[in-house]
């Protein structure tokens, strides 16, 4: 319930300056008009890494790609409009593990989401699909062994390439914290609460016999 009320407030607060920023009502877009945030994720590397780590580091992920983009792709696309000589910074693109977590379909998170769906799915029958699918066929990702990962958890565990190092992820409950969902009676109780911010938080939706992924 905590997690939910954060996640739903986080995201009113952010519509609330978007639509304050995009005032065009002369006074209120000039006081208004700029915000500027840092946020970055500790990278997490644990002895067992489970579906928050995977998380955790997917947000990094597409930090250091949007750090990649801006800071080295675009910035020397302008220099070299402007005739601007400078010496051309190289740098790894991560944007294959991107695709490998991201991929509409066929992404490590796509294939967690449709685990949930079929008949007994299992944490179990998600990592051997994975491995099916991705072993010694995408660069990104890695099949643990007894020389790169601890013997207790090779048979529980896939690992992913990342910009920052190699990370080893334990899929048990992997499926049920993906869903992730509030109790029924516990939604009906804040769709039905007194209080108009709440109501906001928890509109009500049409209701489905069918579990969902989580919103990432």
């Amino acid at each position: 319930l905590a997690k939910a009320a954060y996640a739903a407030l986080f995201e009113w607060i952010l519509a609330r300056l978007n639509a304050r920023m995009a005032a065009d009502d002369g006074a209120a877009a000039e006081q208004h008009g700029f915000i500027g945030l840092l946020d970055v994720f500790g990278f997490e590397v644990l002895p067992r890494n489970s579906f928050e780590q995977l998380c955790i580091n997917y947000c990094n992920e597409k930090l250091q790609f949007h750090f990649n983009e801006h800071i080295f792709r675009l910035e020397q696309e302008v220099y070299a409009s402007e005739g601007v000589t400078v010496p051309r910074t190289d740098f790894e693109d991560n944007g294959p593990t991107l695709e490998l977590l991201e991929k509409k379909g066929t992404g490590i998170f796509a294939m967690i989401d449709e685990e949930i769906h079929v008949p007994k799915g299992s944490d179990e029958k998600f990592l051997s699909k994975l491995i099916s699918a991705y072993d010694k066929k995408h660069k990104s990702f890695v099949k643990p062994t007894s020389k790169n990962w601890r013997k207790d958890q090779q048979r529980i565990a896939f690992g992913i390439h990342h910009y920052a190092g190699e990370v080893f992820y334990n899929v048990e409950h992997f499926l049920e914290k993906n869903k992730d969902e509030l109790h029924a009676d516990v939604t009906a109780v804040l769709q039905g609460s007194e209080n108009a911010l709440i109501k906001e938080l928890f509109p009500k939706e049409e209701a489905s016999d069918e579990p969902k992924g989580r919103s990432r």
